[in-house]
C-alpha cells in the first residue's frame, strides 16, 4: 500500500514538472511509427499501422477495446492489412501501476502473455479501479494468466527505469504530437482522437490503405499506349 502510495505521488509530480530522462526524448517523427519496445499485433510488413495511446483506468478506452478492436482484429489485422500497437498513457497513478504490471507481464512472456493480462486488467476495470485496493485486485488479475507473482512484484517495486520510460512516453506525447486525452490514435503518422465506432475505425483505416496502394502511373511512355 505504501508503495502504491508513493507510485501515486510520483506520478503527479512527475506529470507536472517532468521527469530526468537518461536519453533525449522521442520527436514526432519516431513516435508516430512502430519502435522498438512498442507492444503490437499483426504483420509488421501490413500497410497501415494504428497506434493507440490508452490509460487502463480510462472507460473510453475500454469501451473502444470492448466495441471497436474486435472488429479491426477480424478484418484488418488477422487479413494482414493493420499492425496494432498500444502505448501507455497513464491518466493517474493506478493507471501507472495497472501499466507496470502489464509490462512486466510481458518480462515473463513476451507479446503474448502482455496483451492476455492487458485484456483482463481492461475487461475488469470497473472492479480494480473502484476496489479500493487496486495494487492487489491487478496483480491478482496477472497472476491468473500465469505469471509469476513474485518475478512481477519484485519488478514492478524494483524496475524503476521501466516507470520512467512509461512516464516519458506519456510527457512525449503531450509534447511532440499534442496528445492530452484517451484514447487516442496515430494511423500512418495522422493524429487521429475519435474511433468510437467500428464504423468510424473502419473510415479512417480504409482511407490510410487507400492512400498507402501505389497509385497508376500517368506517364504513357514506352508502355504501347498510343496517343
Amino acid at each position: 500500500m505504501r508503495r502504491q502510495r508513493l507510485l501515486m505521488a510520483a506520478f503527479f509530480i512527475s506529470a507536472a514538472a517532468g521527469i530526468a530522462q537518461p536519453a533525449m526524448a522521442a520527436d514526432a517523427g519516431a513516435l508516430k511509427a512502430e519502435m522498438p519496445g512498442d507492444k503490437a499485433l499483426g504483420d509488421t510488413a501490413a500497410p497501415v499501422t494504428l497506434i493507440e495511446y490508452a490509460s487502463l483506468s480510462c472507460s473510453h478506452c475500454a469501451a473502444f477495446h470492448y466495441r471497436v478492436l474486435p472488429t479491426l482484429k477480424k478484418e484488418y489485422i488477422d487479413t494482414g492489412k493493420l499492425r496494432y500497437v498500444f502505448r501507455d498513457f497513464p491518466l493517474n497513478g493506478a493507471s501507472l501501476f495497472a501499466a507496470l504490471v502489464t509490462n512486466c507481464s510481458a518480462k515473463q512472456g513476451g507479446d503474448e502473455k502482455y496483451f492476455k493480462v492487458l485484456d483482463e486488467i481492461i475487461g475488469q476495470q470497473s472492479a480494480w479501479t473502484q476496489s479500493g485496493g487496486a495494487r492487489a485486485s491487478l496483480l491478482l488479475i496477472a497472476t491468473a494468466k500465469g505469471v509469476d507473482g513474485k518475478q512481477l512484484s519484485t519488478c514492478i517495486d524494483e524496475d524503476k527505469a521501466l516507470e520512467e520510460k512509461i512516464i516519458a512516453g506519456r510527457k512525449d506525447a503531450t509534447e511532440q504530437l499534442g496528445i492530452k486525452k484517451t484514447p487516442a490514435f496515430v494511423v500512418n503518422g495522422e493524429v487521429v482522437e475519435k474511433m468510437t465506432t467500428p464504423e468510424e475505425a473502419r473510415k479512417v483505416i480504409d482511407a490510410a490503405l487507400a492512400k498507402a496502394k501505389p497509385q497508376p502511373s500517368l506517364n504513357t511512355e514506352n508502355k504501347g499506349i498510343k496517343p
